[in-house]
């Protein structure tokens, strides 16, 4: 039977999708948590460097797990599936919205139409990992609604468009109709237990990562390795890589600074609410961190319009900057991870 359904669902422009998202699922539900306390909970503070197949370098500065992360700490039950099927991963989308039930799904922002046109996407760019909330439908004209961080009211895209975006076949953050979905809840683990226990596993994930793509391991082999990439490629996947990097780092939902500033203000909440003065500290030295990133992010996009220039233009600056960046990413996870087990 065809149907036209919005979920009475509110809304409020965010940061970072992710927890943008949850921030909102979760007020749903009855639980409101500011989005920097999402962020944190979920772990969000990471970094990630890797060598994706046909020559991409992703780096990100978050977890790829916050959803669950948010989840596990605060005793929510969440399920979470992939599919290659993307009918059977719509009909599944659409059953739970159906029970009044948002749904959290993947998608490759190069198939919508207004992420394309906001984040001024290279044509050909294919760049998948963007959440958004399913909140409702329209059989009728075969429209979705959803709910986006940066974005006040739902915007309203085609069916069509929309099963396209979550099964891109991108090569960074395949999206392989992935949806995520928080059931209704009446109570919830201690605030102030989960905050504690989110910021030790986010700790030791940066600190003792079993990949040596993540974690500040990562952080060092990428400020050895990214004024080298001209070595390693032609000038044309240089600059994409250099644009795709600046995003990733500052203009795509970070908050900025490889979203340490939004740790930074995640920090100054948690100090609060758990009374220790050694937090609002390290908020400031994250915030400190912010401003680096933000200088690299910066150096990228130069590189972008001219490769011969930015982070790649061999200046003794660029490396002293870079170094300063993994002395201190270290030295301020090895504070923390001290702050909350003493």
């Amino acid at each position: 039977m065809k149907e036209n359904l919005a979920l009475d669902y509110n809304h409020k422009i965010g940061i970072h999708c992710a927890s943008t998202a949850m921030r909102d699922i979760l007020a749903y539900y009855g639980l409101d948590l500011t989005e920097e306390l999402c962020f944190g909970l979920g772990c969000g503070l990471s970094f990630v460097y890797w060598r994706a197949p046909g020559m991409f370098m992703l780096l990100q500065g978050r977890g790829n797990e916050l959803e669950k992360d948010i989840c596990e700490f605060l005793g929510l039950h969440l399920n979470y599936m992939k599919t290659d099927h993307e009918e059977f991963g719509w009909e599944l989308t659409r059953q739970y919205v159906k029970q009044k039930i948002p749904v959290l799904v993947e998608v490759d922002m190069s198939y919508l139409d207004y992420l394309r046109e906001r984040f001024c996407l290279i044509e050909g760019t294919r760049l998948g990992g963007h959440k958004v909330a399913v909140v409702g439908f329209n059989d009728f004209s075969n429209v979705v609604y959803l709910s986006d961080y940066a974005w006040k009211d739902f915007k309203v895209v085609s069916l069509h468009d929309l099963l396209k975006a979550r099964n891109s076949k991108s090569r960074i953050a395949a999206p392989k109709n992935a949806l995520y979905v928080v059931h209704p809840f009446k109570r919830h683990r201690s605030l102030a237990i989960a905050l504690k226990n989110a910021i030790r596993v986010t700790c030791h994930r940066m600190l003792y990562s079993w990949d040596s793509a993540i974690g500040v391991g990562a952080v060092r082999k990428f400020a050895k390795e990214a004024p080298r990439w001209p070595r390693i490629m032609d000038e044309s996947r240089l600059k994409m890589n250099a644009f795709i990097s600046n995003m990733m780092l500052e203009r795509v939902g970070t908050g900025g600074g490889a979203f340490r500033r939004i740790y930074s203000r995640f920090l100054q909440q948690a100090a609060d609410l758990l009374q220790n003065r050694n937090l609002y500290l390290l908020a400031k030295e994250y915030s400190g961190l912010a401003k680096l990133w933000t200088n690299v992010a910066d150096l990228f996009a130069v590189s972008a319009h001219s490769p011969d220039r930015g982070i790649f233009s061999g200046e003794q600056a660029v490396g002293e900057l870079l170094n300063e960046v993994a002395v201190r990413e270290e030295k301020a996870i090895r504070d923390l991870n001290k702050c909350v087990n003493e």
